[in-house]
């Protein structure tokens, strides 16, 4: 048991997996993630930074930012990803700090890969089921050829995946 006690050291957990989520399902549904969310996990951080019994190292947090914005600027100047995307992947990066920023990344490759996977399988499938059944709707955005990945989905089961790991959780 730590001192803040198992409920209340859970807190910061549920609030990070929930903001997460959130934008999980945004970039599933609408191919966006809203800036509030990126910005609630830095305000979070910086909150949850402050109240811990353990010292925050926040040199290589704020490393980890950098190195962060920049993958995911080169990615969004290359086209291959949104701004939020980038946003978000700062703002997770930002929880990871250097330490755990390879494993973040990688997490974040593997969910994104296996996404890719799902989504070539259920786009195909959605496509004959349509097919077979005129009049039967449309397909939802996430469904429809030719759409790219939400990879906000992907970073945010990274970041949960690393969830386990990450100092400023081990209180």
């Amino acid at each position: 048991m730590n001192s803040f006690g198992g409920a209340v050291s859970a807190v910061p957990v549920i609030l990070y997996l929930l903001v997460l989520g959130a934008a999980a399902a945004s970039d599933v549904v609408r191919f966006r993630i809203p800036n509030v969310l990126p910005t609630a996990l830095v305000g979070l951080f910086i909150a949850v930074g402050f109240i811990v019994p353990v010292p925050v190292d926040w040199g290589s947090h704020l490393a980890a930012v950098a190195l962060a914005l920049l993958l995911g600027s080169l990615l969004f100047a290359a086209g291959k990803w949104g701004g939020g995307d980038a946003k978000l992947l700062g703002a997770v990066a930002l929880w990871s700090g250097l330490p755990n920023l390879v494993d973040l990344l990688v997490s974040i490759a593997l969910s994104g890969g296996g996404l890719a996977l799902v989504l070539l399988v259920s786009r195909h499938w959605a496509r004959s089921w349509i097919a077979a059944r005129p009049g039967a709707g449309a397909l939802p955005r996430v469904l429809k050829a030719g759409e790219g990945v939400p990879y906000g989905l992907a970073i945010a089961v990274g970041g949960a995946l690393v969830a386990p790991d990450l100092a400023i959780f081990a209180l």
